[in-house]
């Protein structure tokens, strides 16, 4: 790690960072999600991973460390309405980390061919609006 990132990660003594996912992003989630658990359960979709997608490029371009990102993630998920809906307990739990297990996944895994430019160049409404386009 450079210097200059680690300087950037690092939070003077005394001070707590809160971390928190873009309202893009979030709105991303949000809307992938109330379409994926009208079932009750979360799926692996292709939209709930492309909002996981962008918010881990979200935060990769902010230089969040991944745990800031776990933080982050896991107060956005469980502040979502399709995951309220979801009585308190072991289902809920199951489908929170669930969804903080694909996170991780993309977090540290390779980004798809083609998507270093998207991703450089786009923001979390631009790629819902390209969903939406599509009919997706």
């Amino acid at each position: 790690m450079t210097e200059s990132a680690r300087s950037r990660n690092q939070v003077p003594a005394g001070q707590r960072v809160r971390p928190r996912i873009s309202t893009e992003g979030v709105a991303v989630l949000y809307a992938a999600l109330e379409k994926d658990m009208r079932g009750r359960r979360p799926t692996s979709s292709s939209a709930v991973k492309h909002a996981i997608w962008r918010i881990c490029i979200d935060a990769k371009r902010n230089d969040w460390p991944p745990e800031w990102l776990l933080v982050a993630f896991k107060e956005a998920v469980f502040s979502l309405p399709a995951v309220q809906r979801v009585p308190r307990g072991p289902e809920r739990d199951e489908i929170v980390a669930h969804l903080v297990s694909l996170c991780i996944e993309e977090y540290y895994g390779e980004p798809p061919l083609g998507a270093g430019a998207h991703a450089r160049s786009g923001s979390a409404a631009d790629a819902l609006n390209e969903e939406e386009q599509r009919g997706e």
